[in-house]
């Protein structure tokens, strides 16, 4: 691999690699889009659906998906210590793949000053979020580039952006068109619309991209350099997480992971940290906007007391926030299956991107909805309640009515009165129990306007 020089002007984004005995051998740049399509496998039982999802996604002609495997260590033991796979991963981090060559073979041909794309990857997630990763070498004529380090990354974002939006386009419609109707799809929108510029972009549309730079050095200044170059590449601040061999420098816009040369093969713990971060955050910020959408949905339909409206909030709440919860589990055990320098990474990396806070305001979504859900509870109990007490006014109305009837027949000494006078008897039963159901209801429903 060929060094390249990024020149020794003092101003920012020109720091001088090659002299610091350090190499940039690679960057990685990450595209996030939306899919439109969310799966839960254990909706539908093997008995209903031949297969799963994965299988028939992997079945489409137009591109060529693939399903995604736990990786299990091989070194005899369940969770491993050695090399860039610290722990096993007892939940599924992707639900489906695009095949590399496939993506590479879209890309191929996208060059930019001297770099090109050495490797695409495409991965497919249950909850509705793809990304598309990019890693750009430098090749024989980056040796001599002068260019900073900032328009550098300037060029690469726009060439990535170049390279990856017509695939981006073909994936999601790809999986529209192969799950839309799929009898394990999850549609926590139940219909009303989040989509577009008000609430969420449409499906198949780049978000955005974040940016990994990865260098080697071999005089064990790697904090140095790592420190250095994300001074010049990060606009914010920036922390500096230094293992053995490794230093891993998170910001905002660009990250920069810097190893001894030699050992960049178990650095790839680093590597994973941004694909799987940024995943889980793209899903937590469009859980919030969907979880919005539907508090002012609700919210513009909080007043209908039809009985069949209110079942049907409080079955769109229970599986919303039962999704949620869920969400929030898979990602505990995949941080608890994790080793420790994953951890370190991932933490790291969270708060340069405060992902705390995305799970936060989403938790208190989910609390203001779980209220929303009690209410609408309350509000279908005492719907039935109505419904209960109306049918015992009608009963009570027409035993009164028979009674009434028979004892004035008893009274004449005959079962043969006159139809004025068994007329005017109904009539005068009827009056009462109905000013008697009237004045209860006014009173429950003045009761309720006054809590």
């Amino acid at each position: 691999m060929f060094p390249p020089h990024m020149g020794s002007s003092p101003h920012e984004g020109r720091i001088s690699i090659v002299d610091e005995d350090g190499e940039l051998y690679a960057i990685e740049i990450g595209a996030t889009f939306l899919t439109g399509i969310e799966i839960d496998e254990g909706k539908v039982s093997r008995g209903r659906a031949a297969g799963s999802a994965a299988q028939r996604l992997r079945a489409c002609t137009d591109v060529p998906f693939t399903s995604a495997t736990a990786v299990q260590p091989d070194q005899g033991t369940y969770y491993a210590i050695d090399g860039h796979v610290h722990g096993s991963d007892v939940v599924p981090l992707k639900f489906a793949a695009v095949k590399s060559d496939w993506v590479l073979d879209q890309c191929d041909g996208h060059r930019h000053d001297g770099w090109r794309i050495a490797s695409a990857e495409c991965d497919i997630h249950d909850f509705g979020v793809g990304m598309i990763v990019l890693t750009w070498v430098p090749t024989v004529e980056a040796q001599e580039s002068s260019a900073g380090l900032d328009d550098l990354l300037a060029g690469l974002n726009r060439a990535t952006s170049i390279a990856v939006e017509g695939i981006v386009e073909r994936i999601s419609a790809a999986c529209q068109a192969t799950l839309a109707s799929d009898p394990c799809r999850v549609d926590l929108t139940h219909g009303f619309d989040v989509s577009g510029s008000s609430m969420l972009p449409n499906t198949g549309s780049v978000l955005w991209l974040w940016h990994l730079l990865l260098l080697t050095t071999s005089s064990g200044n790697q904090p140095d350099l790592a420190s250095k170059v994300a001074s010049s590449v990060c606009p914010n601040s920036f922390e500096l997480v230094v293992h053995r061999d490794h230093c891993f420098a998170p910001g905002v816009h660009a990250s920069v992971a810097c190893s001894v040369r030699g050992q960049e093969a178990d650095a790839l713990y680093l590597l994973d940290a941004p694909r799987l971060k940024d995943a889980w955050w793209t899903m937590y910020w469009r859980l919030d906007r969907v979880l919005l959408g539907l508090q002012v949905h609700l919210q513009r339909n909080e007043q209908s007391t039809e009985l069949s409206e209110l079942v049907q909030r409080a079955q769109l709440l229970r599986e919303v926030a039962g999704r949620v919860n869920l969400w929030r589990s898979r990602l505990d055990s995949i941080l608890v299956a994790s080793g420790a320098r994953d951890n370190d990474a991932w933490q790291a990396l969270g708060r340069a991107w405060k992902m705390d806070r995305h799970v936060e305001v989403v938790d208190r979504k989910i609390a203001l909805l779980a209220e929303t859900y009690a209410v609408a509870i309350e509000q279908i109990r005492e719907a039935r309640s109505r419904r209960v007490n109306l049918m015992i006014y009608l009963f009570t109305a027409f035993s009164v009515v028979a009674s009434s009837v028979a004892v004035a027949e008893y009274a004449q000494g005959s079962t043969d009165g006159r139809p004025a006078v068994r007329l005017a008897i109904v009539l005068l039963a009827l009056l009462t129990t109905g000013l008697a159901m009237g004045l209860s209801l006014g009173r429950r429903a003045a009761l309720r306007r006054n809590t």
